[in-house]
């Protein structure tokens, strides 16, 4: 089908282009509650955020210098200080040119940043999902990214931090800790994490990207929901069966009140369907909703994710009926053992 090869990419989601269920906000929730990974996306988005925070303040500097080219000028304002020039000595950065186009970023990447630069930005990344609060807006300056680079650097990358990635390799958080200081001043340009960076997106789109689109695309519940649905479908089951045998041995008729077994056997088998699949074509075909976390819900918004929840909902609906209708007729058809 044309609309699967349309799903949205991890780069889109990354990018907060995409709309639930398979959204940011969604994939972190995955992340932290199944994968057990997201760790790994607060370090790509803090290093992101980053980036933002060095963009304005490049744009700030470009603006007050009146210049074009943006190494001449902050050579020009702040040569003796801390010249980014000395930055790309460093054998493992990226050029600059290809890593963010500084002469026209808006219309190169529409995302969070592409703000005016006279507009306050958070000067740490508010956490996914979270109300924010203490939130503290500025417009960032030199202490700002020096600040965020060492935050970034002694919560992911130093031995011992609250959130070590060992996934990064450890030739790129060896050359990091090393290089993130260059004549006693905290190095603070992007390209200090590039290639950490780029690792990180890896493994989230090796391990985290398929994991989460097969939950999100294809099933719109959770794992404990599942254990619901299980423990619903063998019940209802157990009190068919029960009822079906009774009424045998009570000597009902064929084709009269034993019909009514029909009821637990559809609702047994559209529990233990929904179990199996991960999909509840209630939630898909009549909310359309999909749980984020238990008792949870999101609409569903990305239309190709809801053409496939939608198409799979009515094969659900259309096995658990057939397997239901099978078992009554079945039942229903065994002769009473009274004469």
């Amino acid at each position: 089908m044309s609309f699967i090869k349309e799903l949205p990419t991890i780069e889109d989601i990354l990018s907060r282009k995409t709309l639930p269920p398979v959204c940011l906000y969604n994939f972190y929730i995955v992340l932290r509650d199944k994968l057990y990974m997201d760790d790994l996306l607060d370090f790509y988005l803090d290093v992101r955020h980053h980036e933002i925070l060095w963009r304005r303040y490049v744009k700030t500097i470009l603006k007050k210098s009146q210049q074009n080219n943006l190494f001449n000028s902050i050579h020009k304002l702040e040569a003796a200080e801390d010249p980014i020039e000395e930055y790309l000595d460093v054998s493992f950065a990226v050029p600059i040119e290809k890593y963010v186009d500084i002469y026209n970023p808006i219309e190169q990447q529409q995302t969070e940043d592409d703000v005016s630069i006279s507009m306050p930005l958070p000067i740490v990344r508010p956490p996914v999902g979270e109300q924010i609060s203490n939130v503290i807006y500025g417009l960032p300056d030199r202490q700002d990214l020096s600040a965020s680079v060492e935050r970034i650097i002694y919560t992911y990358l130093m031995p011992g931090s609250p959130k070590y990635l060992e996934v990064i390799p450890a030739k790129i958080r060896q050359q990091i800790t090393k290089n993130y200081h260059i004549n006693g001043n905290v190095r603070h340009d992007p390209m200090l994490f590039a290639e950490a960076k780029h690792a990180a997106f890896l493994y989230m789109e090796r391990w985290a990207y398929p994991s989460f689109m097969r939950l999100k695309v294809w099933g719109n519940i959770t794992s404990r929901q599942q254990i619901y649905r299980l423990v619903i479908g063998l019940v209802a089951l157990t009190a068919g069966f029960s009822t079906a045998i009774s009424f045998i041995f009570l000597n009902y008729a064929t084709w009269g009140t034993r019909i009514w077994i029909l009821l637990p056997f559809w609702i047994g088998c559209y529990q233990l369907f929904v179990f199996l699949s991960r999909l509840d074509p209630f939630f898909a075909l009549i909310l359309n909703v999909s749980e984020t976390t238990t008792f949870h819900f999101n609409k569903v918004s990305q239309s190709q994710v809801k053409r496939i929840l939608q198409a799979r909902a009515i094969w659900i609906l259309l096995f658990s009926s057939i397997t239901a209708v099978i078992l009554t007729v079945i039942l229903c058809v065994i002769p009473s053992t009274r004469f």
